[in-house]
């Protein structure tokens, strides 16, 4: 995590909507530092859909505000190996999807305005 010389003010919350004021104010991120960048990484379970199996997976997202971007990786496994990878980003105001099943084939590939 990385963090600017900036400190959180009132004013700066003053925009958002009333829920997430009160929340920002519960949370006593008022007079902290702003955070420019987060990485998290874990470990879980994943499914695709209701109807399918829950798999393992492990994941790194990574968060920035100035710019404005994220990433989202991860593989998933089944019995032990690799099924599928994948990636979900947003930088310079485009987003994109994109996954591979045994790190062979494109099982998606999305971009364009509703991705972004």
């Amino acid at each position: 995590m990385t963090m600017s010389e900036h400190t959180i003010t009132t004013e700066m919350i003053d925009r958002l909507p009333e829920p997430a004021r009160r929340y920002m104010r519960w949370t006593g991120v008022i007079g902290k530092p702003w955070i420019d960048t987060v990485r998290i990484r874990y470990t879980g379970r994943f499914r695709r859909g209701i109807d399918q199996p829950w798999l393992p997976i492990r994941a790194t997202q990574i968060y920035t505000t100035r710019p404005p971007a994220f990433r989202w990786q991860a593989r998933l496994s089944m019995w032990g190996l690799p099924l599928m990878s994948g990636y979900d980003r947003y930088a310079q105001g485009r987003g994109h999807m994109y996954g591979k099943i045994a790190g062979l084939f494109t099982i998606f590939d999305a971009r364009g305005d509703e991705i972004d």
